[in-house]
């Protein structure tokens, strides 16, 4: 794994966004600063299963990332960068890490299928119970402070979806109402994925109707959380 830092050419007052780039050999990490004019530090992290990075936290000082193959009794473990240190570590069991706090003391995914979060302090995963008539799900990101969580539920066949917004600080979720009824193209497959949100909790980025058949179905959009509204930006997975 090599994670690329590019200094920034702006102020410090804007937060530094990162997004990973796949590619056959690892999993590579770059600023939206690489246009500056500057040779950018790189972080290289050796692992023995071929772990690919999936996600970074708000300041770029953490890396989730999960294997590619498996290693002996150990086939899933998720792992956890610390950039700066250019070290690793394996959180325990059969996890998928696919979000991380700017302390690194959260990560959130999921845990023998469910939605999880795993904390620091006490070294553990911790799984959300699912609903009737789900019967798995996970969590896709999470707040900088750890607050708040979002994800799916998903059903048996794993086609259809139901999106979740959870307080992590209370273990309750967060009801969300006025989500859109009707896909680009009139219609609705069932299927709703809440897939980021944003450092404050108050946006949340939702795709409905992900069909792969019909492209033109894919409804992306953006939902207020504190005004419970929702402004459509287009066909986006």
């Amino acid at each position: 794994l090599r994670i690329f830092h590019y200094p920034l050419a702006i102020p410090r007052i804007l937060f530094m966004k990162t997004f990973i780039a796949f590619c056959a050999l690892g999993a590579f990490a770059v600023s939206t600063a690489a246009y500056a004019d500057v040779p950018p530090t790189v972080h290289r992290i050796v692992t023995t299963d071929g772990a690919v990075g999936v996600n970074m936290s708000n300041n770029g000082q953490w890396v989730v990332a999960n294997p590619s193959h498996s290693v002996g009794d150990d086939p899933t473990a998720a792992h956890l960068y610390d950039v700066d240190a250019e070290t690793y570590e394996k959180l325990p069991g059969f996890g998928e890490a696919l979000d991380v706090t700017d302390d690194g003391n959260l990560v959130v995914g999921s845990y023998n299928g469910r939605p999880a979060y795993w904390t620091r302090s006490d070294g553990k995963w911790h799984t959300i119970s699912v609903p009737a008539g789900w019967v798995s799900g996970r969590f896709n990101a999470v707040t900088p402070d750890g607050h708040y969580a979002v994800g799916t539920y998903s059903d048996e066949s794993l086609y259809y979806e139901c999106g979740v917004m959870w307080d992590l600080t209370t273990g309750k979720e967060v009801r969300l109402t006025n989500l859109p009824k009707k896909n680009m193209l009139g219609g609705n497959s069932g299927e709703m994925r809440f897939t980021d949100i944003s450092a404050d909790g108050r946006y949340v980025l939702m795709t409905m109707d992900f069909a792969y058949l019909e492209p033109a179905e894919l409804c992306s959009f953006v939902y207020d959380v504190e005004t419970q509204t929702y402004q459509t930006i287009g066909f986006t997975p």
